[in-house]
């Protein structure tokens, strides 16, 4: 049976029972994640935390590994994600690396996890 789509974009795509986060990998490889495998997921403005410090340039981290409140985050390649409304951060059940992704349409994605009630603890701030 084919999985209805039902968010979209460059970045991501969510489907009824999972969400897949594109450019995960390189050479741009998705990953693909169960509901059920999530803890919580976190809606959160930008800050300096999410950034990288090139001499003399402060840059937008575009992918990999940064730490964000003493967590190590895994984020997808995404060139423009210092223009985003937000970031979203998932933690995941039994595992300490978390993931982040941006997504095109913030109000669009914070909808449906609000609607679909999948994961028990989503905080949006």
């Amino acid at each position: 049976m084919k999985k209805a789509i039902l968010y979209e974009d460059h970045l991501v795509r969510i489907l009824d029972d999972s969400l897949v986060l594109k450019h995960y990998y390189l050479p741009f490889i998705s990953k693909i994640i169960s509901f059920s495998k999530i803890e919580t997921i976190e809606s959160r403005e930008p800050t300096l935390m999410e950034t990288v410090l090139i001499f003399p340039l402060l840059i937008w981290r575009v992918y990999g590994l940064g730490i964000i409140s003493h967590h190590m985050t895994w984020f997808p390649f995404d060139l423009f994600r210092g223009t985003r409304e937000k970031i979203f951060i998932i933690t995941y059940k039994n595992q300490k690396l978390r993931s982040g992704f941006t997504v095109e349409n913030t109000d669009a994605v914070e909808g449906i996890i609000k609607e679909k009630e999948w994961i028990q603890n989503i905080f949006m701030k």
